[in-house]
């Protein structure tokens, strides 16, 4: 019998750490996942916490949340809910706009059994279109249109690229007339005159183009000028009105 008892020995060492190796994790750890979702041009970090036989003296009291970028490391506290918390349960945190690489780790604590283990999420910024070119206007010339704009309010998080035109003789029926650089004027030749024409811009970055702009009309014509031609204009009323005067006055002394 003597020559067995190692052997017996040594399968009830390994049958104890098989039992030891298969005791479950305590259901009373706190587990959590990440996940994220929009507000405007803000990602709003989710955390969903879930957390088995929750008591008013058994409860997650608090939730760190680690955001890592060129910048740094940062750590903020976010508090979960009061009172009685229910098994499952989510919070968020506003991250702002995304504009580069942001590596977030968070992790729960329980009043009991301690910290939960660390989930990580990697966040990558995505750019989107642009807003619309804001301020559309045009001016009348002799069978052209001048057109200027102002940039997008937001230019989607990558820079605006181009600007497109697009003009149509009914309203509402713009079609592409030109694609351009990053400039902001536009002068549209080889109009007829006495005609109406109606434009919009959209504004593109990398990742596409915008939403058309407001609508605007012109009607090109010979006698709309512009710049000196205006001013010409006006110099050229004033010594017309003041030749009717001065003729006026010459012969009404005359008749005297």
């Amino acid at each position: 019998m003597r020559r067995f008892q190692p052997t017996l020995i040594s399968l009830m060492l390994l049958l104890a750490l098989v039992s030891l190796w298969s005791v479950p994790v305590s259901a009373d750890v706190p587990i959590h996942t990440l996940s994220t979702t929009t507000s405007g041009a803000d990602t709003v970090l989710v955390i969903t916490v879930t957390h088995q036989d929750p008591t008013t003296s058994h409860r997650i009291d608090l939730i760190e949340v680690e955001v890592t970028n060129s910048t740094g490391t940062d750590t903020y506290m976010v508090s979960p809910p009061p009172g009685l918390q229910p098994v499952t349960f989510t919070v968020t945190f506003d991250l702002g706009p995304i504009t580069e690489l942001n590596t977030i780790r968070s992790r729960v604590h329980c009043n009991v059994h301690g910290w939960s283990v660390v989930e990580t999420l990697t966040l990558n910024p995505q750019a989107v279109v642009p807003s619309s070119p804001r301020d559309l206007q045009v001016r009348a010339g002799d069978g052209q249109a001048s057109l200027t704009w102002q940039v997008p309010a937001d230019d989607g998080g990558s820079s605006v690229t181009n600007y497109v035109v697009y003009r149509g003789s009914s309203s509402g029926n713009e079609s592409l007339l030109t694609t351009l650089g990053n400039v902001r004027n536009y002068v549209d030749t080889g109009l007829n005159n006495n005609e109406t024409y109606f434009y919009k811009v959209s504004a593109m970055n990398a990742a596409g183009e915008s939403a058309l702009s407001e609508e605007v009309s012109v009607i090109p014509n010979l006698a709309a000028p512009d710049g000196m031609g205006q001013t010409l204009l006006i110099v050229a009323g004033i010594i017309v009105v003041v030749i009717i005067i001065s003729a006026v006055y010459l012969i009404q002394t005359r008749r005297k």
